[in-house]
């Protein structure tokens, strides 16, 4: 299994990235002051958290390269729109600028609604990678607390694939989760207003 420099060259080699994520906006779509905040928490001395934070950053790049931008599918627990992170300001910052990446021909954001109830990941976030080769077949990426996972055996993949399905039938389509996005973003927005009077 490849180790994170290895994960990213995949990352980097990747035609379609699909990602789900229950607690917070994936890492390909966040803005730095958002990145600096999560990190700010896992307690990290300052000069790691500012290698994590380029390193994060000249990830997001794949999506806006002149040749062959990856295409990111996203899918997002409300949670993620819901929990103001860092402040009112900041979190209108990062719903705004993902509204802005969720116009982009690349890119497909879905919200999974609280009204949904079970859905099919709620055990796990990941993330799963495809490739243009044919030889080369796709791989799942699994973080939890101090380490990750990277399964590229078929039959388990193939059950992420089926999970992934699953998930984008339950989740709301793209227009109505830019929409859930913007109504997120509203009381975050009245907030920042109302702690500055």
């Amino acid at each position: 299994m490849p180790g994170f420099s290895a994960w990213l060259g995949l990352e980097n080699a990747a035609a379609h990235v699909r990602t789900y994520e229950s607690e917070y906006v994936p890492g390909l779509l966040q803005t730095e002051s958002y990145m600096r905040e999560l990190l700010r928490h896992t307690r990290r001395p300052q000069e790691e958290i500012d290698r994590q934070v380029e390193i994060r950053l000249k990830r997001q790049a794949i999506l806006t390269r002149e040749v062959d931008p990856a295409r990111l599918n996203v899918v997002v627990n409300e949670a993620v729109l819901r929990r103001v992170l860092g402040g009112p300001e900041l979190m209108r910052e990062q719903l705004k600028h993902l509204a802005g990446l969720a116009t982009a021909a690349n890119i497909k954001l879905q919200v999974v609604p609280f009204r949904s109830g079970f859905h099919p990941a709620m055990t796990d976030s990941f993330t799963m990678l495809s490739f243009e080769d044919a030889k080369v077949g796709p791989i799942v990426h699994i973080e939890a607390l101090g380490s990750a996972t990277v399964i590229d055996d078929r039959e388990r993949v193939r059950g992420y694939e089926d999970t992934w399905a699953d998930l984008i039938g339950t989740a709301a389509g793209h227009d109505r989760s830019i929409s859930m996005l913007k109504e997120a973003a509203s009381p975050v927005t009245a907030a920042s207003r109302a702690a500055t009077a």
